[in-house]
């Protein structure tokens, strides 16, 4: 398709009474086409480039010094015109001829990263989109900037240390996760999404001042390999330390001209913990080393983009939006935002619908987003001068899953104040949890209540598994020390388990925890009820292990520890999973040490508790055990190891929660054992400093009258 300036022109009319039609035409369509004038897009440039192409804005490049690139880089909202996969972005030059583009990614949101050729730095560029059939593709191009990582999926992580291993990684990982522009080598975590085991391939240009040889390295938590000019595979590494990599074989020599060089380097994460690489250099003359930062890389030139235009129609309203500060806290990532309406009139009237249930008004101001989410912010501006317009697009609560900004000093308060207005103005059924974590991390009664407010407020809102979540979330808050409200809990347990449209696993959560709070509270009769009503394909693991627990509790509440015990051994070899399920499976364990003990067979608790104490040998719970296994102990006349075992456990945690009923047991087996000092020690240590537990008020009792 030829552009409108290169369309053939109509021939001028001639003569007074071609004139003369024209003006009384003229005056007959003036009221129309002011009417439309209010709603047609004021020009702002050249003509269009294709009308094939619904959408364009400009792109205005920064200034840049003598070794900038022909490289620049800009993000465009895109108002969801644009194709999924970018095949139809077009970059103009001042020419009025396309030039290469490289679309990095789309999104989150109705943004596009992209790269483009930009040979004339000082001239004028235009990005286009829009098109439901382009027939063409971008002129061909070799960009000369910009360090672009591209993460793939590791679905199975093995380990790397042969070049055959390389490339096996290397063809197993192919779904992409994201492609990203980044300023140097370096990240703790994945840098385009949540995983933890991927591949990370960088491709870019790095600078030398001056030709000659040089060694390179590279140092990662795991595997990592470095290709220069696409042909050497100089290193390997998959050393920890910052300093092992750039010792023997872990580095290689290449002769390196001046200015730039291409480069790629892939890094290999199997999960774990946040990993991290780096490239260092050294001239073969120079002692040190020194790692390849910001300005040794190349990098494109930004590109600023202007207000979006539309081929027919009035123009969208458009905002900018930035993240100003964010952080992690309690595992809850919070984000604050800034936004500002572009190119509205100065009367106009700016309505924010900010994606999370809360909005705004004024052309610009901040707002606090709480979890890893893709927000889709509207902006509505209503003017005068012409028709309301809506401008749509998709903001993320920054999509950054590294180098999270940590709290600067009093920053807490700020943090806390903020969520606290999120909660008063009505948060999202899925940031509830985040908002309680981070308020838990914060020390903020006050928000906790501020969220449990907001909630109960809109509890007939909430359906299904949400709203399960929300309210087994606050009753396990609500059984918090720091935040324990007997009431505020059983209504949320109530609230949770009458959700008629939970899928079963939710509705199963919330009948445990009714029956674990039924127990909790003495009615033994009511929780097994409930218990009994359960079925155990609902549940997951843990929630098998919790419901067996709770209801060994009512049996041994109710006079059957042998029940109880059985219960208890049947989920005792289902902890080889992660560390809470491995302390769950210690805690039954425990539980059914217990439960021989209150059924009075003495040697089945200390095969019980041998077990226990062979199984976790240096675990918290170890004290526990010890003492369990001295009750039984002392039960079959065995005082001395149970001296020994007792005075172990209260040196290993003296103010332990076992300790108190270790200290009377001490006393016992040392009266036992005919040393009535030392269990007169013991009670006295004992009525010292535990002086609130019922093992103090049992020593305080005179003792039973002989028969």
């Amino acid at each position: 398709m030829r552009p409108p300036s290169a369309l053939p022109r109509a021939p001028r009319p001639r003569g007074r009474a071609c004139a003369g039609a024209l003006v009384a035409l003229a005056l007959l369509l003036a009221p129309r086409a002011a009417a439309v004038a209010q709603d047609a897009p004021a020009p702002a440039g050249p003509a269009w480039w294709d009308r094939a192409w619904t959408h364009r804005c400009a792109l205005t490049l920064s200034p840049a010094g003598p070794l900038a690139p022909h490289t620049a880089s800009a993000t465009v909202s895109t108002h969801g015109a644009l194709r999924k996969d970018g095949a139809d972005l077009r970059v103009v030059g001042p020419d009025g001829r396309p030039v290469g583009v490289e679309v990095l990614s789309v999104g989150p949101g109705d943004v596009a990263t992209l790269l483009f050729e930009a040979r004339d730095l000082g001239a004028r560029y235009a990005a286009y989109w829009g098109c439901a059939d382009p027939k063409d593709r971008p002129p061909a191009w070799t960009r000369d900037g910009g360090l672009v990582c591209e993460v793939r999926r590791w679905p199975h992580p093995f380990p790397v240390d042969t070049p055959e291993g390389v490339a096996l990684a290397e063809k197993t990982a192919t779904d992409v996760e994201g492609r990203v522009l980044r300023p140097k080598v370096f990240d703790g975590q994945n840098p385009a999404g949540p995983s933890r085991t991927y591949v990370a391939t960088y491709r870019g240009f790095f600078r030398v001042p001056t030709a000659g040889e040089y060694e390179l390295c590279t140092v990662s938590s795991d595997a990592s390999i470095l290709r220069v000019r696409e042909a050497e595979v100089p290193l390997w590494s998959r050393m920890r330390g910052p300093h092992a990599a750039q010792r023997g074989r872990f580095r290689t020599r290449v002769a390196l001209e001046a200015g730039a060089t291409p480069l790629e380097y892939v890094h290999f994460v199997a999960g774990g913990q946040p990993q991290a690489a780096v490239v260092a250099i050294r001239k073969t003359d120079e002692p040190r080393w020194r790692v390849l930062w910001d300005a040794d890389w190349v990098q494109p030139v930004p590109a600023e983009a202007g207000p979006v235009e539309v081929a027919t129609g009035p123009a969208p309203a458009d905002f900018r939006w930035r993240s100003v500060e964010h952080a992690d806290v309690g595992g809850a990532y919070l984000v604050r935002v800034r936004l500002e309406a572009v190119g509205v009139p100065r009367d106009a009237t700016c309505t924010w619908d900010f994606g999370d249930g809360r909005g705004g008004t004024g052309a610009a101001g901040e707002h606090v987003y709480v979890g890893r989410a893709v927000r889709p912010v509207r902006l509505r501006v209503t003017s005068s001068r012409r028709p309301a317009s809506d401008g749509v697009q998709r903001v993320a609560s920054e999509p950054v899953w590294t180098q999270l900004v940590p709290f600067a000093q009093g920053s807490e308060r700020a943090w806390s104040a903020a969520l606290e207005e999120a909660a008063a103005a009505g948060l999202a059924p899925g940031e509830v949890d985040a908002a309680l974590r981070a308020a838990d991390t914060l020390g903020s009664d006050a928000l906790v209540r501020a969220v449990a407010k907001d909630a109960f407020a809109r509890a007939d809102g909430l359906h299904g598994a949400t709203r399960v979540d929300v309210f087994l979330t606050l009753a396990a808050f609500f059984d918090a020390p720091a935040t324990r409200d007997p009431d505020a809990r059983l209504r949320a347990l109530a609230l949770a388990a009458t959700t008629p449209d939970a899928p079963p696993a939710a509705a199963a959560r919330a009948a445990l925890a009714a029956a674990q709070d039924a127990v909790e509270r003495g009615d033994a009769t009511a929780g097994l009820a409930t218990l009994d009503r359960l079925r155990p394909a609902d549940l997951d693991e843990d929630g098998v292990r919790r419901a067996a627990l709770a209801r060994a509790d009512a049996l041994l509440s109710t006079g059957r520890p042998e029940e109880a015990a059985r219960v208890l051994e049947r989920v005792l070899d289902r902890g080889d999973g992660d560390a809470r399920a491995r302390e769950a499976s210690r805690r039954a364990r425990l539980h059914a040490v217990e439960a021989w003990l209150a059924a009075g067979d003495a040697g089945a608790a200390i095969e019980a508790a041998r077990a226990v104490l062979a199984d976790f040998p240096r675990e918290r719970l170890r004290a526990e055990g010890a003492v369990l296994l001295a009750d039984a102990s002392l039960r079959v006349g065995e005082a001395r190891r149970a001296t020994v075992l007792l005075e172990r456990a209260v040196a290993v945690e003296p103010d332990g929660a076992a300790t108190p009923r270790a200290l009377l047991l001490l006393a016992r087996s040392r009266a036992a054992e005919g040393d009535a000092a030392g269990a007169e020690a013991a009670r006295a240590r004992l009525r010292t400093e535990f002086p609130w537990s019922p093992e103090a008020a049992e020593v305080a009792r005179p003792p039973a009258p002989p028969r």
